[in-house]
């Protein structure tokens, strides 16, 4: 059903808000809010100071958004497909086929433009004039997110990380190229 599109849509945008709420949080006011006693500003406060967890948390987020994003255009087409066959039947056995073509050039256009400009450009622009808030409203389903696709993300990043430093990049105690 369209919800489930809807859905995806939506899981799609807040992964790429809290990706670049991530990057573009103000590491002084998030400081201040967690001495403060601020619970969440506490949460990213961690995830800020320890590059491991940027990392994981933007790894996470980049995933999330991967499997949100191809669970989109499969769901989308499989169902604009289905809609299509019914209109097809002049077609007899080749009405499957023509569906799914026409249902894949229609998810193309239409759903590429629903993801990129509602699950996509939106939250990213959002989350960057919004950081603070942003990054603490999303913080703990970032965090639940990744806990639920841990094993997966720390092997994705470890895999991603050894490529890096077999082209010779390497990370400092600080999470700085060198």
């Amino acid at each position: 059903d369209v919800g489930i599109i809807a859905r995806l849509i939506l899981l799609d945008g807040l992964l790429v808000a809290a990706e670049f709420a991530v990057v573009g949080a103000p590491r002084p006011t998030i400081d201040r809010l967690a001495r403060q006693g601020h619970r969440r500003a506490r949460l990213v406060q961690r995830l800020l100071r320890d590059p491991r967890e940027q990392d994981r948390a933007i790894a996470t987020a980049q995933l999330g958004i991967t499997l949100a994003s191809l669970g989109l255009g499969m769901y989308g087409e499989h169902l604009l497909a289905a809609w299509i066959v019914g209109r097809l039947e002049m077609l007899g056995g080749a009405r499957w086929a023509a569906a799914h073509g026409i249902a894949s050039v229609i998810a193309v256009a239409v759903l590429t433009y629903f993801h990129i400009v509602l699950g996509e450009m939106v939250p990213k622009s959002l989350a960057l004039q919004r950081a603070k808030g942003t990054v603490l409203a999303i913080a703990p389903v970032l965090r639940l997110t990744q806990l639920a696709m841990y094993p997966l993300v720390v092997a994705l990043n470890g895999l991603g990380n050894a490529l890096l430093r077999l082209v010779g990049v390497r990370r400092s105690a600080g999470g700085e190229e060198q």
